[in-house]
């Protein structure tokens, strides 16, 4: 999305989901979205410190 709020957005990408239209709310939205973020970036860390640890064995 492109703006702040969906009323002022000119762009919107889709969500798909299998959750009620009732409970899918902006804001609902946003939550949803920077859960997904926060837990790719935890598993990028993961996965750089499984790295970090494989070269460390293969020195």
């Amino acid at each position: 999305m492109n703006a702040s709020s969906i009323e002022d957005a000119t762009e919107i990408d889709y969500f798909i989901t299998n959750v009620e239209p009732s409970k899918v709310t902006p804001e609902w939205i946003v939550i949803v979205v920077l859960i997904k973020i926060e837990t790719k970036i935890e598993y990028n860390k993961i996965k750089l410190t499984r790295n970090y640890f494989e070269l460390c064995l293969t020195v």
